[in-house]
């Protein structure tokens, strides 16, 4: 009965909704029923109370305020973050008006592809979760299930949405909640050099131990601090999601180890830029593999959805600059003649390829090289070397993705037009 009821509330068009009737006050109460079930499944598979950052680290007031504006401006985790799906589960989410999670689609009997759901993720707590990226997203998800005699190629009807999370409908913190790492993605080590005397590494080890090693290479000196899975997570809002992982790098720096004092003093002789190249290289790193993630259910709100990538057809659909009657015209043709109009504008992107190499399936993921075995895929170790990038673009408050591969970095800062895109 519930099932059913709750099912009528999110095919309704909630975009105008009415403050007079019990509507909103329904969904306030179904969302309130489900924070503490996330609540309660958080506390039962990690052993902890589900976290909420909400002070900046001890640190001197200098940094301090670098810290808050750095987060205060989202420049670790931005307001774009990212879905792959394919066109028929787009159109599944325009009818029902809403992302769903994988209990509610069974529950309600949707049909619905299935994206990279397995049975660690939902020991994991994630069986009702939807799951965004800021950035890689778990490569199982990219390319077509192996076939007999069939070479693995890119998934048919491939897409990657962009979502606005200033466009968000999302009451309550434990319904929203951060992951410094996918706990099922591949194994991966991530190497980020910022200068000649500091550079950091990001390794993560396999499921089902699953933790990600720091490591810090100060001088040829070298520190190493593991974060584990029930560390990794934290409830909130964008603004904490960024603190959260600025914290993360003062949790390392405020460890016991022999050059503790001498990477102290030469962070304190730093620039405001150069710190800020620092900590916004370090927090992006972190999270090259990490998950925004929504509990249950995300409303489809006006302008939510920015753009729609195609991987196979390598376009692009510009959403953010129609008017709200042409948003919803755009939805509504999709929803009934699965098409796109063609006077929506339109980019040729490609940011996706798949292709054999002898007995492996190379793909490669925004510059990155993903091995695909019949077991396996595997992230190739990147390395990034950012000493190249002057400290001078990271002095004001525009989004710089600097996991990007050098050459789009440098053409994104010319003419200080640094934008969240990769």
């Amino acid at each position: 009965m519930f099932t059913n009821f709750f099912y009528k509330i999110h095919t309704m068009d909630q975009s105008q909704p009415d403050n007079d009737t019990p509507l909103q006050a329904i969904i306030t109460l179904q969302r309130t029923y489900r924070i503490g079930l996330r609540k309660e499944l958080h506390q039962t598979i990690f052993g902890c109370t589900p976290s909420e950052v909400k002070k900046l680290p001890k640190t001197n007031s200098r940094i301090k305020a670098i810290i808050f504006d750095i987060a205060r401006h989202h420049l670790i985790v931005s307001e774009k973050i990212y879905h792959w799906t394919t066109w028929d589960n787009l159109k599944s989410i325009i009818q029902h008006n809403a992302f769903l999670g994988n209990h509610l689609l069974k529950n309600y009997g949707i049909s619905f592809e299935p994206n990279a759901l397995g049975n660690a993720d939902i020991k994991n707590g994630d069986g009702n979760v939807i799951c965004f990226c800021p950035y890689l997203v778990e490569p199982t998800i990219l390319v077509s299930p192996y076939e007999l005699n069939c070479d693995r190629k890119i998934r048919k009807n491939l897409i990657r949405l962009t979502i606005d999370l200033t466009k968000i409908d999302c009451f309550g913190k434990y319904n929203q909640f951060f992951k410094l790492f996918d706990f099922c993605a591949p194994n991966f080590k991530y190497t980020l050099i910022i200068s000649d005397h500091l550079s950091f590494s990001f390794k993560k080890n396999p499921c089902p131990e699953s933790h990600v090693i720091v490591s810090i290479n100060f001088k040829q000196n070298f520190f190493h601090y593991t974060i584990d899975k029930k560390n990794a997570i934290s409830y909130g809002n964008l603004f904490s999601f960024n603190v959260f992982c600025l914290n993360k790098f003062f949790d390392i720096i405020n460890k016991d180890f022999p050059f503790k004092n001498e990477l102290n003093d030469y962070l304190d002789k730093l620039t405001d830029a150069e710190l800020r190249k620092v900590l916004i290289s370090f927090g992006q790193g972190l999270t090259i593999f990490s998950e925004y993630n929504f509990n249950a259910s995300l409303t489809l709100t006006d302008h939510l959805i920015t753009e729609i990538y195609c991987a196979n057809s390598e376009k692009s659909f510009l959403l953010e600059d129609l008017t709200t009657e042409q948003y919803r015209d755009t939805f509504k043709q999709l929803r009934e003649k699965g098409e796109i109009q063609p006077d929506v504008p339109s980019l040729k992107k490609c940011y996706l390829t798949v292709a054999p190499t002898g007995n492996i399936i190379r793909g490669c993921l925004y510059g990155f090289d993903i091995n695909y075995t019949y077991y396996e895929r595997d992230l190739l170790n990147p390395e990034q070397d950012l000493r190249s990038l002057s400290a001078e673009n990271f002095a004001n408050n525009q989004y710089i993705e600097t996991r990007t591969r050098m050459d789009s970095i440098q053409s994104l800062t010319q003419g200080n037009k640094m934008k969240n895109t990769v």
